[in-house]
């Protein structure tokens, strides 16, 4: 009682679920982001939350993108084809965390948040498996 937490929720059905509860401030990540495609297959995921603390609420949109790296120039941008054969293309920096060696041809998945807090790719990682034809 009178700690501050990070609780996270989804709605489904018009009834709220609780999904996470922990200490405020230990960064815990909604487990939307941690969806994985069926192998050899590419995912488009959108979602939103909004972050209640002390102060104004910050808003947050999450993409994560399944797909084949299409260009890859390290530390400024990557264009991914995704679902449907669409491009994806996203700004790279220096705080994107690059969970295995990128280059074109590979299929990654792509976690990328909008925000009150800015615009920026959070993770980049390399998926196992090709895509079926």
């Amino acid at each position: 009682v009178g700690q501050m937490a990070q609780v996270e929720w989804v709605k489904e059905n018009g009834r709220e679920r609780v999904t996470v509860i922990a200490p405020f401030g230990l960064g815990i990540r909604s487990s939307t982001v941690k969806a994985k495609p069926a192998a050899g297959h590419d995912l488009h995921l959108k979602s939103e939350k909004t972050i209640h603390q002390p102060g104004p609420d910050v808003k947050v949109k999450t993409e994560v993108v399944v797909g084949t790296v299409k260009e890859f120039e390290p530390g400024k941008k990557i264009k991914v084809i995704g679902p449907n054969e669409k491009d994806f293309s996203f700004d790279l920096d220096r705080g994107v965390t690059m969970n295995g060696t990128v280059a074109v041809g590979q299929r990654v998945k792509v976690e990328y948040t909008k925000g009150d807090m800015g615009n920026h790719v959070t993770v980049l990682s390399l998926v196992k498996g090709t895509k079926t034809p």
